[in-house]
Parts: structure tokens; C-alpha cells; sequence
């Protein structure tokens, strides 16, 4: 999610990023979306959380509002309601040029499904796109709307996404893809 008007344009610049200065930035969020491929979300999570590599380029990173699990798995249904809160805590103030990241944690003794953590670790690398894309002044995959082209974007890249984040984003209309 962003927070104000920011609407890439479909430009071809997205196949020179690799000769940009920001392919430092993108070569990071694409290791994280290597984790998030071999199932190692919450490696993924660790190191989206790092302020390091954002921070070379004018980019914070903020704690968002926490969510904690207190009891045993939630329902599959309650599983979606926490992806949602995780999702509209999470957003790239582009005023600010910040990524803000909702927390996710359990009690002593709760586990949390790998599902749960693979939808916070899209959340998190959707939000460092929105910072690519505000980096690259556009599009990523040459596509307009800015949500879309992030979800292109993981796919094209061979990051595995659910049904909750591709429904989360209305993905569905427009991508011809099965979740995992």
C-alpha cells in the first residue's frame, strides 16, 4: 500500500534497473524473495527488517502496529484476518520515504503456521517494491497500476505467492497464475 499519489507509468526503463545505482536496493529485496522461495520466510522477514541497505538510499524503516498471537492456530478464516491487519498496517509513506512494517508475534508456546509467515513476508517485500518503484521513478514490469506490477513483478521472479496475497491485492483478475 502507498499513501498518496504515487502511480508508476509504463516505461521500458525497467530492463536498464540492472545498470542503475539502485540495483544494490534491488539485488537486497530479491535475496529476501530467494527466502521467501525456499521457504524461509522468516529469514525473509529478519532481513526486511534490516534499515540498513533503505537507509543508503534516503529510505526508513519503521515498527507498524503489532499483532500478537496468544492462543493455538487460528482457523483458516481468523489466519486471513491477521494477514489483513498485518497488510493495512504496512505501508510506504512516500512523503516521508519510509516502509512501516506490522509486527507479527506469538506467546510462548503459540506457532505460528508457515502460511501466516509466508503472507507477512509478501506484505514486507511489497512494501520495499513500493521503494523500488519510487527509486526507479516507475514501473516494474511496464505495468500502470503500481499493486499489479508488484505482483507481476514477484512472479516474474519466481516468488511463490497465496491466495491471501493475491487476493488481498485483487490479483486474481489480472494474473493467470495457481498460488501455492
Amino acid at each position: 500500500m502507498t499513501d498518496g499519489p504515487f502511480k508508476p507509468t509504463p516505461q521500458s526503463a525497467a530492463k536498464d534497473r540492472e545498470k542503475s545505482p539502485f540495483s544494490r536496493y534491488e539485488n537486497y529485496v530479491l535475496s529476501a524473495g530467494k527466502m521467501v522461495a525456499e521457504g524461509r520466510y522468516q529469514d525473509a522477514i529478519r532481513s526486511l527488517q534490516d534499515p540498513e541497505i533503505p537507509r543508503r538510499f534516503g529510505i526508513g524503516i519503521r515498527e507498524g502496529r503489532g499483532l500478537r498471537l496468544l492462543s493455538k492456530p487460528p482457523s483458516h478464516e481468523k489466519l486471513r484476518g491477521i494477514r489483513t491487519r498485518i497488510a493495512l498496517s504496512s505501508w510506504f509513506h512516500i512523503e516521508q520515504r519510509e516502509i512501516e512494517l506490522g509486527e507479527l508475534s506469538a506467546s510462548p508456546g503459540v506457532e505460528v503456521p508457515e502460511e501466516l509467515w509466508h503472507d507477512v513476508a509478501l506484505i514486507y517485500l511489497h512494501e520495499w517494491l513500493h521503494g523500488l518503484q519510487l527509486l526507479t521513478g516507475g514501473s516494474l514490469t511496464d505495468q500502470a497500476d503500481d499493486e499489479i506490477d508488484i505482483g507481476i513483478y514477484l512472479i516474474n521472479h519466481g516468488i511463490p505467492l497465496t491466495v491471501n496475497y493475491i487476493e488481498m491485492d485483487g490479483l486474481e483478475k489480472f494474473l493467470d497464475v495457481k498460488p501455492e
